[in-house]
């Protein structure tokens, strides 16, 4: 690769031009040796072939005058008869000797690495009208070293706002705006953004907050920032509100947002001079939300304990965020193992426990501490657990069987097989443990005192969670195939038909306040939220939240329920 040549050596010989480099220790009477290029700069193990005219000492052409080549050090460069440079694989400085007519001249010859990276700074700046900045670039070589002593050139993609020159020196001119910064070197092409601006002159407007989520009928207050481009205030400047849905929510002059309905996602704008725009998302939720609440990651699982203390998990973060109800706040977490699956609490509300499907453990949280303080090895990829009534065992269940496991020794005293994964579990009278299989189509019936296998309820579809009437008499199946089931625990049979929804059921839980049951759809149904009469076995409502509903849960009185969405946030219900 050919890196510095002047442009008479390329008209001469077809060749690359090269940065110039000084010539010096011309001799002889009246004659010179004029050599195109004046200097060489070369690549490891690249060629380039030099001309000399010679001429008099008023500058005519001289003919007839031998030539000849000699390297300062040929462990740098060679040069052959005819004038062609080699660069070797050493690096440095050499001098090729230009003799003829009792004349010398010459050459400096400079042998750097293969460049093959190049960095400006500033990469982004911002300065004043008609201000200067200066502009530095390097040139890497292949390991990541800088190739000292190269010149780049240096071009400004709009002269109207902004000048450049060979040094790398920038004017701005009077005009406010933007222009690219461009430094070449050889094929290597680097910039930065110049940014000219002028104080008090808006170039950008924030909002606050920029997603929100109101129930119909409630207003939330959007402040707007607009700034200068150097990140002043310019409180002065006139803003202009709009909604994107004025059926859905509308927006005072002031920033007042007020939702109007139907429930849905739209966008409230802030324009200011320029013109310069923003805008935030604000969601109007269906009336069975009163209040949502963004987290970092997909929310899946969730528990309340009797002390009001929640905890949802964050499955891809491998930890679980608390929320101290009524709060709707999740502040404080607790990290746990891989796929944190669900969660499960004590009767008094002082131990949680959390399966964490990657890492076939359960994680045992002391609750007042809000640090997991040990992990209970389990089978392969646990899902659902419970704590069975005295808070002794806790039954596991994982994609092929059933743990119980004594928390004082974490010794396994009992495990029963199930044909699938386990991913719904209720324990009816103290007594009776039923766990729902998945794919297998079937809930389980398991005597906790006996410690034996019981009836299996072919139930068909994918069977999900579970729930159970106050009297534990009646159980209640949510199932992916789209329905709610109902079935007598004392004969063991369906009640009535399966009770069809619009779309999948997942989660289900008894609201203790109303008795009613609360269904949601997960990503299958399109995020459902389904309220369901056990009693009169219809139901009573629908709602589409959107994302993907995983549980829903609620407090022991049954004032605050909660429902995780796989889309990063918790909805909180009516």
């Amino acid at each position: 690769m050919r890196l510095d040549m002047v442009s008479r050596a390329a008209a001469a010989f077809g060749l690359t031009s090269l940065l110039a480099l000084a010539c010096d220790n011309s001799s002889g009477p009246g004659l010179t040796l004029d050599v195109a290029p004046d200097s060489v700069q070369l690549v490891r193990n690249d060629t380039l072939r030099l001309s000399v005219t010679a001429l008099d000492g008023d500058g005519h052409l001289v003919t007839g005058v031998s030539v000849s080549f000699a390297s300062g050090d040929t462990t740098i460069a060679t040069v052959t008869n005819l004038g062609l440079v080699r660069s070797k694989a050493n690096l440095g400085r050499t001098t090729v000797h230009v003799s003829g007519g009792g004349v010398v001249t010459d050459v400096p010859v400079r042998v750097i690495p293969t460049p093959t990276g190049l960095t400006v700074t500033p990469g982004d700046t911002t300065i004043r009208a008609t201000q200067a900045v200066q502009y530095r670039a390097a040139v890497f070589d292949e390991t990541g070293d800088t190739i000292r002593g190269v010149a780049v050139t240096w071009e400004a993609t709009d002269t109207t706002i902004a000048t450049i020159n060979p040094n790398g020196l920038a004017l701005a001119k009077s005009k406010a705006w933007s222009v690219f910064i461009i430094a070449r070197y050889a094929t290597l092409v680097a910039g930065g953004t110049l940014r000219v601006a002028v104080p008090g002159v808006p170039t950008q407007i924030t909002l606050a907050p920029t997603d929100t989520a109101i129930p119909t009928g409630a207003s939330v207050q959007l402040t707007a920032t607009v700034r200068d481009a150097f990140g002043d205030p310019v409180p002065s400047a006139p803003i202009e509100w709009s909604s994107d849905n004025e059926l859905m929510a509308t927006v005072s002059i002031t920033g007042l947002v007020h939702s109007e309905g139907p429930t849905g996602i739209t966008a409230i704008r802030a324009a200011t001079t320029g013109p310069i725009s923003a805008a935030a998302t604000v969601t109007v939720l269906d009336s069975l939300i009163v209040a949502r609440t963004k987290l970092p990651n997909r929310a899946y699982a969730a528990a309340i304990s009797s002390a009001n203390v929640a905890y949802v998990s964050q499955t891809d973060l491998s930890l679980v965020v608390r929320a101290n109800l009524p709060s709707q706040v999740f502040g404080a977490s607790v990290t746990v193992g891989s796929i944190p699956t669900e969660i499960a609490f004590n009767s008094t509300g002082s131990r949680a426990y959390v399966t964490n499907q990657y890492s076939s453990t359960v994680s045992v949280i002391h609750v007042a501490s809000n640090t997991q303080i040990d992990t209970i090895p389990v089978g392969y990829r646990p899902f659902e657990l419970i704590v069975a009534p005295g808070d002794s065992i806790l039954y596991v269940a994982n994609i092929s069987s059933v743990q119980g496991i004594r928390l004082a020794t974490k010794a396994i005293i009992v495990e029963f097989g199930i044909p699938e994964v386990g991913n719904g579990v209720a324990i009816a009278q103290d007594t009776l443990l039923y766990v729902s299989t998945h794919n297998g189509g079937t809930v389980v019936e398991f005597n906790l005192r006996t410690r034996t296998v019981g009836r299996t309820f072919a139930v068909g579809g994918v069977p999900q969670k579970l729930a159970l009437s106050p009297d534990g008499t009646e159980l209640y199946i949510a199932n992916e195939w789209g329905y709610v089931q109902f079935w007598d625990l004392d004969t063991g049979l369906q009640i009535g038909s399966n009770l069809l929804l619009p779309a999948a059921a997942y989660g289900m839980a008894r609201r203790p306040t109303n008795g009613l049951l609360y269904v949601t759809s997960a990503y299958f149904g399109g995020g459902y939220i389904y309220v369901v009469d056990p009693v009169a076995k219809t139901l009573v409502y629908s709602a589409i939240v959107g994302g993907s509903t995983r549980h829903v849960v609620f407090t022991a009185d049954g004032s605050i329920g909660l429902v995780p969405n796989e889309s990063g946030w918790v909805d909180f219900l009516k």
